[in-house]
């Protein structure tokens, strides 16, 4: 979903439950493709920024979230979840 100004309550609820999948997301790459060597540590570790920070932006009061930086988050995100797959599939 692309976030847009004014963030409203109904977007942080949406916001919330994309923070909440990008949460388990994380423990099941971990759990199912855990990583082998250093880059794919480093791959992952991203990927954990990524969501830590859109975290933080989600904690603001709804009228001082950047919706900006919530799609430029996201997006991060999925980009390193992404790599992170794509670089595990291809060692295997």
């Amino acid at each position: 979903m692309r976030y847009t100004k004014p963030f409203s309550v109904a977007q942080k609820s949406q916001a919330i439950r994309a923070y909440r999948s990008m949460r388990l997301y994380l423990r099941e790459l971990k759990q199912k493709y855990p990583p082998a060597n250093r880059t794919e540590q480093e791959m992952l570790q991203k990927y954990r920024e990524a969501t830590k920070a859109f975290r933080l932006e989600l904690k603001k009061p709804a009228q001082w979230i950047d919706a900006e930086e919530l799609n430029q988050l996201q997006e991060s995100a999925h980009s390193a979840s992404l790599s992170y797959v794509i670089c595990k599939l291809k060692g295997r």
